[in-house]
């Protein structure tokens, strides 16, 4: 897939995001950095109502496939304010298993996965906080910009 067409889908993800935010969960998204405190608000709800330990044996988890379309939609809407506030692009690659992995490689050569922290933050918690982590990759973007004359 072309550099700009997966620019496009992740877009179009982040919309989507957007709507089910609102719509679904009262959440607005805006697209500025001031919404990612929002968004890991949502992801924290999302992440308390997946069933874990012995709750798995009397309440049914989403599938993977709804599962990995919330990380989609999310991870995008995270990407996608990290471009607009950084610059950068949205590359495919694929991982060990042969599945499709959406980076995105911001300047000074920092490269990121926005759906790979949305699904550690659902999946493993809030040690995986996505305001956190945005914070943590802009000062890395920061850091790594050539110095003003």
């Amino acid at each position: 897939m072309r550099a700009d067409a997966v620019d496009a889908a992740m877009a179009a993800h982040a919309a989507r995001a957007v709507t089910v935010a609102a719509e679904g969960f009262g959440v607005s998204l805006d697209g500025r950095a001031a919404s990612i405190d929002a968004l890991e608000a949502l992801l924290g709800r999302y992440a308390r109502d997946l069933p874990r330990g012995p709750l798995k044996l009397v309440r049914r988890r989403p599938s993977s496939e709804a599962v990995g379309d919330v990380v989609r939609m999310f991870g995008a809407y995270l990407g996608e304010v990290m471009r607009a506030e950084l610059g950068g692009a949205w590359h495919l690659r694929h991982d060990a298993e042969g599945r499709e992995v959406a980076e995105l490689h911001l300047p000074g050569g920092v490269c990121v996965s926005p759906p790979d922290i949305v699904h550690r933050r659902m999946t493993v918690g809030g040690e995986y906080d996505v305001a956190h982590w945005y914070g943590v990759v802009c000062e890395r973007v920061a850091a790594a910009a050539p110095a003003a004359d």
